[in-house]
């Protein structure tokens, strides 16, 4: 499976006149998914090409190390939308066909720095 995605985010710092900065976000965007197989026991190959609406929301806490560093954890899920399968091959003068249906999720841990200007 291959999966390549482009995002329009937004990020919402909660302030809280501490050193720890809670924040939320989301964004929408495109993902186009790819899905290839060949089969060794019997002569098929499968391929299938997605092109779908995407979205995430995640959330997340920083921490001013310094005035202009911020130290950050945060957690991203991620839909990339669906793919639909189908493989048709030919075994012992028999075909085979089989078809599947795989939506695309991720659930995303981040830890980094962020420079404040």
């Amino acid at each position: 499976m291959q999966t390549k995605a482009a995002f329009f985010n937004v990020y919402y710092d909660i302030e809280t006149c501490t050193d720890f900065i809670p924040y939320v976000g989301g964004g929408i965007g495109y993902a186009h998914l790819k899905h290839k197989t060949h089969f060794v026991d019997y002569k098929g190959t499968g391929k299938d090409i997605g092109n779908n609406f995407a979205w995430n929301v995640g959330f997340g806490l920083g921490y001013n190390i310094t005035e202009n560093i911020t130290l950050d954890l945060g957690y991203r899920y991620t839909d990339y939308g669906s793919i639909k399968y189908i493989v048709i091959g030919n075994r012992s003068n028999t075909t085979i066909t089989s078809a599947s249906k795989y939506d695309i999720t991720s659930h995303e841990v981040s830890l980094g720095l962020r420079y404040n200007f």
